[in-house]
C-alpha cells in the first residue's frame, strides 16, 4: 500500500456517510473489543467508554454466536478474528459489503471485500458525492482511524 495514503482520511468520510444515515454500517462485538484495547493504551477508561459509546451512535453491532464461532474454525480462513467476521456478516443476511485494508484474508468471503479506499471512491463518483463537505465535529481523526480502520469492519451498502 501506498504510505502517503491517509487513512484517518478514510475513515472520517465513512464516519460521516454513517451517520448522515445514508447508509447503516454495522460493526462486531470484536471490533468494540479491539478498539477498546487500541484506545485504552492511550486514553483513562473513562474516556475509552465515552468513545465507544460515540462508535456505537453510529454503527449497529451484529450478534455473534456459537454458529458462527463454529463456522470461523472450520472455514479455512487463516486468521480466526477475520472469519469471526466474515460469518457474522454473513449471518446478518443484510451485509453487502465488508470493508477493511486486509482483503486478501478475505478470499474465501461470499461477501464482496472491498478497502475503505475503493469503496470511496465507488460510491463518491456514483451515489452520495454531497455528504463528503460534512466532517463530524466531535469525532477526532485519530478515533476514526483507529475505529476502523486498523481492523476490519462491516457495513451494508443501501441506503438508510
Amino acid at each position: 500500500m501506498d504510505s502517503t495514503v491517509n487513512y484517518s482520511d478514510h475513515a472520517t468520510r465513512l464516519f460521516t456517510l454513517f451517520e448522515s444515515g445514508k447508509m447503516a454500517g454495522f460493526i462486531t462485538p470484536v471490533i468494540c473489543s479491539n478498539v477498546y484495547y487500541i484506545l485504552q493504551q492511550r486514553a483513562q477508561h473513562t474516556k475509552v467508554i465515552d468513545k465507544l459509546n460515540q462508535l456505537l451512535r453510529i454503527f449497529s453491532v451484529i450478534p455473534m454466536d456459537e454458529e458462527i464461532v463454529l463456522h470461523a474454525l472450520n472455514s479455512g480462513f487463516k486468521d480466526f478474528e477475520d472469519a469471526l467476521q466474515n460469518y457474522a456478516a454473513v449471518n446478518t443476511n443484510e451485509i453487502d459489503v465488508i470493508l477493511t485494508r486486509n482483503v486478501r484474508d478475505f478470499r474465501k468471503s461470499t461477501i464482496a471485500v472491498m478497502t475503505p479506499e475503493s469503496f470511496l471512491d465507488q460510491i463518491n463518483k456514483v451515489r452520495f458525492p454531497e455528504i463528503f463537505s460534512y466532517v463530524p465535529s466531535h469525532i477526532p481523526h485519530s478515533f476514526c482511524s483507529q475505529a476502523m480502520l486498523q481492523v476490519p469492519g462491516t457495513l451494508q451498502v443501501r441506503p438508510g
